[in-house]
């Protein structure tokens, strides 16, 4: 017979999009049901940065600017977030760098996290082949279970 166990650690990675807003609130009350904590995760993707054109990345300042941007957008974010979260759950927020999906799955494992709760971009199948999913990679990659929530 399986067991599954409450969960503990939930991992919300956010891009500010609705999808995951409407992640949190389902880990908001998932955290509520299970006694969990939260732990609050946005990724400032550098792959953006480097899309600039050779000229652009040549110039430090605008470089510079442009991830210092990232990064403050990545903080309101968190906070928005974090407000949105009850006070008797216990929560935590990180900002990291780097590959969005990477990311997560090495977030997971430094929070132990055992459930992970995300929302989807909605590329569509044929979108999400060509471009890529962060969802599709953290669902492969991911050793423990993944919440995917999109809008209907």
């Amino acid at each position: 017979m399986l067991i599954i166990k409450p969960y503990q650690t939930i991992l919300v990675p956010l891009d500010g999009s609705e999808n995951s807003q409407i992640a949190l609130a389902h880990a908001i009350y998932l955290a509520e049901q299970c006694r969990a904590s939260i732990s609050l995760l946005h990724v400032v993707n550098l792959s953006s940065v480097f899309a600039l054109s050779p000229y652009e990345q040549s110039n430090y300042v605008l470089m510079k600017d442009v991830q210092d941007s990232l990064e403050e957008i990545g903080k309101k974010v968190l906070a928005e977030a974090a407000s949105k979260i009850p006070a008797a759950i216990k929560s935590n927020s990180s900002l990291e760098f780097g590959s969005p999906g990477h990311i997560i799955v090495e977030t997971a494992e430094k929070f132990k996290a055992d459930l992970i709760v995300m929302g989807s971009r909605g590329l569509g199948p044929v979108k999400g082949l060509f471009m890529g999913s962060i969802s599709n990679y953290v669902t492969g990659h991911a050793p423990i279970p993944v919440f995917i929530v999109r809008s209907a």
